[in-house]
């Protein structure tokens, strides 16, 4: 890893002071996690103003918004992808101390999943209706 200069922030009585002068390392998990969170701030409301405007001709303004989302949809996929590489040791390390329990989520397990596929068929039979 490559060291950089992080600004850190004092607080003395109220007002914020920004030291640059101190040195650390940057941390991958957190810029993993800051990448998903901000693509995901512009992922959401991009998608939902093209499904609004999905009906509507092509049009400069929904190419410009295709393409903002498609390209955060991209980033997110890809530090989400990077998170869990990044966090591989926790997520194993977590998930091997709960296979010896795994049976006391197993209900729980078997209603979510049925609970999100009964929603999913739900919200998609629209698509199957004939009149």
């Amino acid at each position: 890893m490559k060291e950089i200069t992080k600004i850190v922030w004092s607080h003395y009585g109220g007002v914020t002071i920004m030291n640059p002068s101190r040195r650390t390392y940057l941390n991958r998990r957190a810029l993993a996690s800051l990448f998903m969170l901000f693509s995901f701030t512009l992922l959401l409301p991009s998608g939902i103003i093209l499904h609004h405007f999905a009906s509507a001709s092509f049009q400069p303004t929904q190419y410009l918004l295709m393409t903002v989302h498609n390209t955060a949809a991209i980033i997110f996929v890809s530090s989400a992808v990077s998170h869990v590489v990044f966090n591989w040791k926790t997520i194993s390390k977590y998930m091997l101390s709960k296979a010896a329990r795994w049976m006391m989520f197993k209900r729980g397990l078997v209603i979510s999943a049925a609970g999100v596929a009964g929603l999913i068929a739900l919200t998609t039979s629209h698509v199957f209706h004939l009149n």
